[in-house]
């Protein structure tokens, strides 16, 4: 089952504790967190966007990539005159969250040209940083989710959004 926003997601996941991990509640000022964290990335006109609530981004979030909760995507791309060749991947908590697949669907709909989704999420992405330090997190990353099974069902996302790997966005960040 795929979830269609990260409150949703939270709190079903609290519903299911074990069963669901969540993907995002929070009410947190996006432009403060954002101004904060303008970056490598995005000087390299590379978008890493995390798309989870201000609140779970400020927990953990993958060093480089900022956030732009669920459902803003699109009005900060047109906001901001986001160049519609400029590489994006998206990412929100774990494979069931379905979040950045939703907003990588609306910025290919608008004409961006290379949009890809890191469906493995913070999730996966905080456990492969407990032993590989190159997988770098930034926060505290006290969020329960971060630590529960986080296994890639059968089919995630669309068959037309590239979908990436935890190894690939570690190369795109890297460069």
């Amino acid at each position: 089952m795929q979830l269609k926003n990260s409150k949703y997601c939270f709190l079903i996941s609290l519903a299911a504790l074990f069963m669901l991990p969540g993907c995002g509640i929070g009410s947190d000022s996006e432009d403060s967190k954002r101004s904060q964290t303008e970056s490598t990335a995005a000087t390299k006109n590379i978008k890493v966007i995390n798309v989870l609530d201000p609140e779970l981004y400020s927990d953990a979030h993958i060093d480089g990539s900022i956030n732009i909760e669920f459902g803003k995507v699109v009005d900060t791309a047109k906001s901001e005159n986001w160049n519609k060749d400029t590489k994006i991947v998206l990412y929100c908590s774990n494979y069931m969250c379905s979040a950045s697949g939703e907003e990588a669907r609306k910025l290919k709909d608008l004409g961006y040209t290379d949009v890809a989704v890191y469906e493995g999420g913070m999730a996966q992405w905080y456990t492969l940083s407990q032993n590989d330090p190159s997988y770098k997190v930034v926060g505290q990353a006290k969020q329960e989710y971060l630590n529960l099974p986080n296994e890639k069902p059968a089919k995630v996302g669309e068959a037309d959004i590239l979908e990436i790997t935890a190894q690939e966005l570690k190369d795109i960040l890297a460069k």
